[in-house]
């Protein structure tokens, strides 16, 4: 049963990053370019302060979740699903710590249109990531026979 209950906390974590990330790519960062170079700087250090108690408790189930999932191995679950599961999870904290934190870090000091244009743009990766993360976690969840 332990299988079980860490590949569905696994699937709940994952799922909701899943609904956010689009909710973020599709309406919140295109909003951001729509503020003015004044209303930026505050704007976006309320965007992390608000952000990071939503995101980094999820990302953090999601990422420890992944891992155990290695090492409990579900019955009936694809390896190389498992395996693809937690690269992508390694993909996204690496995109998120190296190009996204850094392009708020600088949103948050400075209106720079380059950047909130980039952060949309650049983003895409991590949204199809966590999709393709939600994909697999569903699938996970229909294979294996530990739920059963």
């Amino acid at each position: 049963m332990t299988g079980a209950l860490v590949l569905i906390t696994n699937a709940a974590a994952t799922l909701f990053m899943v609904g956010l990330i689009w909710l973020i790519q599709i309406v919140h960062y295109p909003l951001m370019g729509t503020l003015s170079a004044e209303a930026m700087p505050s704007y976006a250090r309320a965007h992390q302060r608000r952000i990071t108690f939503i995101v980094g408790p999820a990302m953090l189930i999601e990422a420890i979740s992944s891992i155990a999932l290695i090492f409990v191995h579900p019955v009936g679950v694809s390896w190389p699903a498992l395996v693809a599961g937690l690269l992508l999870v390694v993909f996204i904290f690496y995109r998120t710590a190296t190009l996204h934190v850094p392009q708020h870090q600088r949103l948050a000091h400075c209106y720079d249109p380059k950047v909130c244009q980039d952060l949309i743009r650049t983003n895409w990766w991590r949204t199809v990531a966590w999709t393709s993360r939600g994909a697999i976690v569903l699938f996970l969840l229909g294979e294996t026979t530990a739920l059963q």
